[in-house]
């Protein structure tokens, strides 16, 4: 009964709309056209949610490629096919030859948009009715918002066949196989390398400028990325070994060159079982690394499929520590780079990280060694008490500034492009805590036509948190695409957690009652600390609640090519002002 009916339903559609254009069926809740822009815009990151023209930066991002943007009607309701239009254009959606055989709309004629509506089929986008058509009415705004929902999930996790890089020198620029060997700008080549002064040329993955030939020496100065690049064309979806990688830290000096191939090779056999003793193969230095960052310990060890790795470090001269260990596993890189870099015209760049991540941050040790119990004595007033905690307690704070821990250049097969992956934190802290973060992450950045937009999606599936003072913790976690040592395009997202502690203290007669009371913005471990020290006649009795909030940041093209077509930008998504999701309360 209910396909019967769903059959009458759909010739009715049919029908009406055929008769009528622009029918709506009687209780359908619709979504005008201007609106479903503006949520279009947003979705893909192309605007904010403040006040802008929806329609023309969807013209401007090519959302509306197929229609006239001033004969478009923008208070009549949007229609299946404009939805379909629209998404793919916004996902840059494709279906293979295979793919799209297999799509059949029995009303193809009565679609304007037929192939972009086909592309949505194939990628499930939209369905069609049970005739097998697309009703051309106008769209029930929760199925408009499904569409919108699955193409921006396939626009965050777009994958790419692997093909080789094609990568075309500007004319002139000569590529240079001999060996040599560099002292600063000074090249010393094993053999003739026919090079005169003035010549543009490339050796070793890098690019130079020849200033002067002296035999086999050639003094160098840099080249610009524009004068050597002509265009690049590359894709692919890989997970990366990042045994391969050459590691640098914060400082930029290079703590592992990375595993070659038959190191690879003979790591994987003790993966396998099939050498008893990697300290033989002298490998355990380069996948088991460790250093120090601006007072930060630094352990890492390189997976099979990912990276575990540690900071910490012992802040101010109050015994405070702070340590984060991450477990960051099931890395997936997918990229796409076409463009010309001679003329900074970025057609379609693509670049994102898919990661799991274990985030463990324990802060711990002592907040009140200069607090005075004498001066927290006196008195039974909770208001001048807690005035005095906070005034008198040793606050450690490590600073809101990013704390640059490692970088890792990955290559792309045999070619001169690289992936980097930056690990950074920021930490602030007051107050001790234990958080234990496990989340599924998407970061990275988009680029069609000079026009940028940020791709990040995170699932967090548990959080485990005890706060008892105010906390600022985030990793930040940058990719970057680079090609002859040249960073073309970098992103960083910086994402993590907070809270804000407050404590409320009571002071009570013998009978119970309150005599005063006081919240403050202070670490309650420290304020339980000073009541347990302090000579006073009263019963304390102390509380503490928590408000949790989310953190995320996003820095795009600080220091790459891209900046030289305007879009270095960063911006903050959300922090404590926007973005509390729990408060809880606690006895201290």
């Amino acid at each position: 009964m209910t396909k019967i009916l769903s059959i009458v339903m759909a010739v009715v559609m049919l029908v009406m709309t055929s008769i009528i254009p622009g029918f709506v069926m009687p209780g359908t809740k619709t979504v005008a056209t201007n609106d479903w822009l503006e949520e279009v815009d947003v979705a893909f990151n192309m605007a904010t949610g403040d006040d802008f023209d929806a329609a023309a930066v969807a013209a401007e991002y090519g959302v509306l490629a197929d229609y006239d943007l001033e004969t478009l009607d923008l208070e009549a309701p949007v229609t299946n096919d404009f939805v379909a239009t629209t998404l793919v254009n916004a996902a840059g959606l494709t279906a293979t030859d295979e793919e799209l055989a297999a799509v059949k709309i029995a009303n193809a004629g009565k679609l304007a948009t037929y192939d972009k509506v086909a592309i949505a089929v194939a990628n499930g986008v939209i369905e069609t009715n049970v005739l097998n058509m697309v009703s051309t009415g106008a769209m029930d705004a929760a199925e408009a918002k499904a569409a919108l929902d699955k193409a921006v999930e396939l626009w965050q996790t777009k994958t790419f066949e692997a093909k080789e890089a094609v990568i075309d020198y500007v004319d002139g620029v000569k590529v240079v196989d001999a060996d040599f060997t560099a002292d600063g700008d000074v090249l010393t080549f094993a053999e003739d390398a026919d090079i005169e002064a003035g010549d543009v040329f490339v050796a070793g993955n890098e690019a130079f400028v020849a200033e002067d030939v002296d035999g086999n020496v050639v003094t160098t100065s840099a080249a610009a990325a524009e004068d050597v690049i002509d265009t690049v064309d590359y894709e692919g979806t890989f997970a990366p070994n990042l045994a391969a990688a050459v590691i640098t830290d914060g400082n930029g000096d290079v703590v592992s060159e990375g595993l070659t191939d038959a190191e690879l090779d003979s790591l994987k056999d003790f993966i396998a079982g099939k050498i008893d003793d990697l300290k033989d193969l002298d490998l355990i230095s380069k996948i088991n690394i460790s250093f120090s960052v601006k007072g930060f310990k630094v352990k890492a060890r390189v997976t099979d499929t990912g990276l575990r790795f540690s900071i910490s470090k012992s802040l101010g001269n109050g015994g405070v520590n702070v340590s984060k260990e991450y477990d960051l596993q099931n890395l997936k890189l997918n990229a796409k780079f076409d463009a010309s870099i001679k003329s900074l015209k970025f057609n379609e760049v693509y670049l994102t990280a898919n990661y799991d991540l274990v985030d463990t941050t324990t802060i711990s040790g002592a907040y009140t060694c200069s607090l005075a119990e004498k001066e927290l004595g006196e008195g039974a007033d909770a208001v001048t008490f807690l005035d005095r905690v906070k005034q008198g307690l040793f606050t450690v704070q490590s600073g809101e500034s990013k704390i640059d821990i490692a970088k890792f250049d990955i290559p792309i097969g045999n070619t001169s492009l690289t992936i980097s992956i930056d690990l950074s934190v920021v930490i602030g802290v007051d107050g001790s805590m234990r958080v234990i973060v496990t989340s599924n992450d998407y970061s990275g950045y988009e680029i069609i036509n000079n026009k940028g937009r940020l791709i990040h999606d995170q699932t967090v599936t548990d959080r485990k948190i005890e706060a008892a003072g105010d906390f600022s913790i985030c990793l930040g976690v940058g990719l970057g695409l680079g090609i002859l040592g040249y960073d073309v395009v970098d992103v960083c997202v910086t994402g993590g957690i907070g809270a804000s502690v407050f404590a409320t203290l009571r002071f009570l007669d013998a009978d119970g009652n309150v005599i005063t009371e006081s919240t403050a913005n202070v670490a309650v471990d420290a304020v339980a600390a000073a009541v347990a020290g302090a000579d006073i006649d009263v019963d304390p009795d102390l509380h503490g609640t928590v408000e949790l909030y989310g953190i995320l940041r996003v820095a795009v093209g600080q220091n790459s090519l891209i900046s030289k077509i305007g879009l270095s930008k960063s911006w903050t998504i959300f922090d404590k002002s926007n973005a509390t999701f729990y408060t809880y309360t606690f006895d201290a």
